[in-house]
């Protein structure tokens, strides 16, 4: 295995290892084109293969690649015992083409990013206001101050949001995904707050990690889809035997 190579499955296994919580290595690739064992290949590749499609049980995962039209005979005729390594990286060859983007958005939808994201919620300071012990005056001075600071808000807003589509035109651009271009509340927080801040670069280091390498990988992923062709000529070499 080359070193370009090897750089390359390094990079798609960290994206795989941040999204999936597995320990997949280039070494279990390069064991597995040549049909081996060592390391525990094959259990470690059935292992990536049930959490990328979200199965514990092997004929369901049978079943959900009959789902993406995932065609090959030799994977859907072996039990989990007798089953070889090269067969399953074909196998997760095939899934990552067809699900790693999907999962990846997934992903990116659950994160700090989300409009929906609400980890922050259980740190947020309210402030009571009794409009009960004010009088008619104060309250009225209240609710001036109250449009006040919308409007100030909807301004700063507006500011911010037209910097962040920016930054998201060349997120998107870079990533070939839809970013939604606004500010979430959580955002808002940590522009407004350093608590809030130091919390948001916390929680969203994880994201930034798989969306760099992901990033990566979609720059040298023609690397590896060459590279599965040798998987497929070793494959045939060991049939003409």
């Amino acid at each position: 295995m080359s070193q370009e190579i090897k750089n390359t499955i390094g990079i798609l296994c960290k994206v795989l290892n941040l999204v999936y919580k597995v320990n997949l290595k280039p070494e279990h690739f390069r064991l597995a084109k040549f049909n081996k064992n060592d390391e525990n290949v094959v259990e470690v590749l059935w292992n990536v293969i049930f959490k990328i499609l979200n199965e514990s049980d092997i004929a369901q995962v049978k079943n959900k690649l009959k789902q993406l039209n995932y065609e090959r005979r030799e994977f859907f005729n072996v039990l989990y015992e007798t089953v070889c390594s090269r067969e399953l990286l074909l196998a997760l060859a095939f899934i990552i083409s067809v699900s790693l983007k999907e999962c990846i958005e997934k992903v990116l939808d659950k994160s700090v990013f989300s409009a929906s994201y609400d980890g922050f919620k259980e740190n947020l300071d309210l402030i009571p206001v009794e409009l009960i012990k004010l009088n008619e005056k104060d309250v009225i001075n209240y609710k001036k101050w109250i449009s006040g600071k919308i409007c100030l808000n909807n301004n700063m807003i507006f500011e911010y949001n037209e910097q962040v589509k920016k930054m998201y035109e060349k997120i998107s651009n870079s990533i070939d995904m839809k970013a939604n271009g606004s500010l979430t509340i959580y955002e808002l927080l940590a522009l407004k707050d350093k608590s809030y801040a130091e919390k948001f670069f916390s929680d969203s280091e994880p994201m930034m990690n798989l969306l760099s390498f992901y990033t990566e990988w979609l720059k040298k992923e023609k690397i590896f889809w060459k590279w599965m062709i040798t998987v497929l000529n070793e494959e045939k070499k060991m049939q003409s035997k």
